[in-house]
């Protein structure tokens, strides 16, 4: 058995099976999900969090294995506040109340007020006095006149629809590439341009991402998932040069995901390879005095997307004590200096380009740094720039095997009797531009 401490000081003990990495930590990123409702947050145990209309108490999580399903019960000390008690197991509400035939048809129902007895004020009443949400649901399923007549399909749709209330569980689980991407696209596609998670597993493919390679992504405006994407692919070997264009990488993603201080990473401002490149020497300054940046802390996802989609924000903390006393900017200069050099002495073996402006020139000035007969994609989500930089492409002579895809999703409900296609789903996915360079 093995010993940790909680934030409490008590002392848990583990099994010798569960490694470290299993176990939920104070400051780490955690992914919360409470029915079909996610969201991140950094672990805070003396903090409380806002969950659509409930307060919860995150305290009691630390040293828990990720995975573990909580119950919201009401605390005893606060009102209005829930605590976090571990769950033997997670009700599901239509499995326990979906017991009856069911009316044969709703013909004779009436979408009415007066068919629910119990006031707003009274259910209201008893959720701020913490009573647990299944017996809420008991308590207005009793007091429904048309419940029992409505037929399974009817009740099945009416207990999902107050799950979204009334589910008092929640389950923490590890951030992981598919769940960051579930949660950016159901906030808002744009902030991640319209990328979905089969888009994304088309780019790592058609790039040939793996252990040992060393490549370069330029990624602006989709919060660093796909740096995030390709980082955790590489695994412990290999080399990524994130190339950006102004201020600050966008790290969002790369701190849930707990990359932020990978030794695989290098980051490179655009303007000073450019600089770079024509010789000059962007430290030429540093033996001025600058202001050191002040500390930023570690925020979640849903709270920085709004001020990172112009790669302003970076959202990270230092990497080490000797970063943290360096002015930001004087920081970033290093970092690409490093960058340069090591792309200067030995070409890459694939360029990703992830952005909303033209791709057309990025695309020439990157190639340069690019091993003949390797492979490119490039990501937009529209399809006339990819058009353009298409037939460029094919009229320079820069590649071979182009082709330009549009990706193509269509999720499916599978239940029994009522299996179709989501009523609901995305439009698009975005376009991507594949090939494979070659020497002019």
């Amino acid at each position: 058995m093995t010993e940790i401490k909680n934030e409490n000081g008590t002392k848990m003990e583990l099994d010798n099976g569960t490694d470290d990495v299993d176990i939920i930590k104070e400051g780490e990123t955690v992914v919360l999900q409470k029915f079909n409702y996610m969201r991140t947050h950094v672990l805070n145990s003396k903090r409380t969090l806002q969950l659509g209309r409930d307060v919860v108490s995150m305290e009691g999580l630390v040293g828990h294995k990720y995975g573990t399903a909580f119950e919201m019960v009401g605390s005893k000390t606060k009102k209005k506040v829930f605590d976090l008690v571990k769950a033997n197991e997670v009700v599901d509400f239509e499995e326990l109340f979906l017991t009856g035939e069911g009316g044969q048809d709703n013909r004779d129902l009436g979408d009415t007020e007066g068919s629910q007895k119990l006031s707003r004020e009274q259910v209201e009443e008893m959720r701020d006095s913490g009573v647990s949400g299944k017996v809420i649901m008991e308590k207005l399923i009793e007091n429904s006149e048309t419940f029992q007549s409505k037929t399974k399909f009817s009740q099945a749709k009416f207990l999902k629809k107050k799950a979204k209330k009334y589910h008092h569980f929640i389950i923490i689980r590890r951030p992981t590439i598919r769940l960051l991407m579930d949660i950016l696209y159901s906030m808002d596609p744009m902030k991640i341009m319209n990328l979905r998670i089969d888009s994304l597993s088309q780019i790592l493919n058609m790039v040939n991402i793996h252990s040992g390679g060393r490549y370069m992504v330029y990624e602006t405006g989709a919060q660093g998932i796909v740096v995030a994407g390709l980082l955790e692919r590489l695994g412990d070997n290999g080399e990524l040069i994130h190339v950006y264009q102004t201020g600050q990488p966008q790290t969002a993603c790369l701190n849930s995901m707990g990359l932020q201080k990978s030794t695989l990473l290098k980051n490179l401002n655009i303007q000073h390879l450019r600089s770079l490149e024509q010789g000059r020497d962007i430290l030429e300054h540093h033996n001025k005095t600058e202001e050191p940046a002040p500390k930023k802390a570690k925020v979640d996802i849903e709270e920085s997307t709004d001020t990172e989609a112009n790669g302003t924000k970076n959202g990270s903390e230092a990497q080490d004590n000797s970063e943290e006393n360096k002015p930001v900017r004087m920081n970033l200069r290093e970092k690409s200096v490093e960058a340069f050099n090591s792309i200067k002495s030995e070409s890459l073996d694939g360029l990703v380009i992830i952005c909303k402006q033209h791709p057309g020139n990025l695309i020439k000035f990157l190639a340069k740094y690019i091993k003949p007969a390797r492979p490119f994609v490039v990501y937009s989500p529209y399809k006339e720039p990819l058009m353009e930089t298409y037939m460029m492409l094919k009229d320079d002579g820069l590649a071979i095997m182009v082709n330009l895809s549009e990706t193509w999703l269509r999720s499916h409900q599978v239940l029994p009797q009522r299996t179709h296609p989501t009523v609901l789903m995305s439009g698009g996915g975005g376009y991507i531009l594949t090939g494979i360079f070659v020497q002019n």
